[in-house]
């Protein structure tokens, strides 16, 4: 009897504690607005999903979810706007997911101004949509990388073990890169590109390179098309175990480079 009664004492003991870890890790929603000018923008954070919106009139604001375990200094000095994430200090009541609520971060921010943006997350999805910019450089991990409507000078995206979504763009330099997993590539123009992948295909809609092109993936194929003519292009085109459709030639004003292995490569040039 007193087995009992001392394991019901620590079974009671046990729920105190989970109701009193989920209490105090309860979210609320914050959110941090300003209409001073934003040239640059720098997001640092970590396990968490973040969408970065370009909109029109002259407020900047920042929607974020609060909570004993996610904490943030927000701060901005001249043009210049900042959001990091504190680090955790003690025990992390988010290690068992008590009181999660699926946060993320959302910003919305005048497009007609910023001119740089830099994100740094990690274990989460990052969308940037509808900006204007001079750079933009974006890296996350283990999730999906999603840019639309974005027009840049140069760009350095990277991701791992997520898909990169890209759309109605215009770059004069960008770089491009996950691992295990596709890439889809639609409605691009752009000077320099560079697209790099492991163990996933490479879908490629109207792309239009006025210098270079590079497309590298492993085990999967390449297909799509490419605005042009063929002959436009100075083409190195690897594949093993494969066919490929492009021949291999040094004539074009243009540089094409597709490698991939155990997979075809399709590509059609289109006006």
């Amino acid at each position: 009897m007193k087995k009992i009664i001392i394991g019901l004492i620590l079974v009671g003991a046990a729920l105190v504690s989970m109701s009193s870890m989920i209490f105090h890790n309860r979210m609320s929603n914050e959110t941090f607005t300003t209409s001073k000018t934003v040239k640059e923008l720098i997001v640092d954070d970590r396990n968490m999903p973040i969408d970065i919106v370009g909109v029109s009139g002259n407020k900047t604001r920042i929607n974020y979810k609060k909570s004993r375990d996610i904490k943030y200094n927000i701060k901005q000095t001249s043009n210049t706007l900042s959001l990091e994430r504190k680090r955790s200090i003690g025990f992390n009541f988010n290690f068992f997911n008590f009181g999660k609520r699926d946060p993320k971060v959302t910003i919305e921010i005048p497009k007609s101004k910023l001119k740089d943006l830099q994100v740094e997350t990690s274990n989460g999805k990052l969308s940037t949509e509808n900006l204007t910019l001079d750079n933009l450089d974006l890296e996350t991990t283990n999730s999906k990388m999603i840019i639309n409507n974005v027009d840049a000078h140069s760009i350095d995206a990277e991701t791992s073990n997520g898909k990169v979504e890209l759309s109605k763009m215009t770059f004069d330099d960008g770089s491009f890169e996950t691992s295990n997993s596709k890439m889809d590539l639609q409605n691009l123009e752009f000077s320099e590109g560079e697209f790099h992948t492991s163990n996933g295909k490479i879908n490629l809609m109207n792309l239009n390179p006025a210098k270079s092109l590079s497309l590298e993936t492993s085990n999967s194929e390449v297909h799509g098309t490419i605005k042009g003519k063929e002959e436009d292009f100075s083409t190195v085109s690897k594949t093993s175990n494969a066919t490929s459709n492009l021949t291999n030639h040094e004539d074009g004003s243009k540089e094409l480079e597709v490698i991939t292995s155990n997979g075809d490569i399709e590509i059609a040039f289109v006006r």
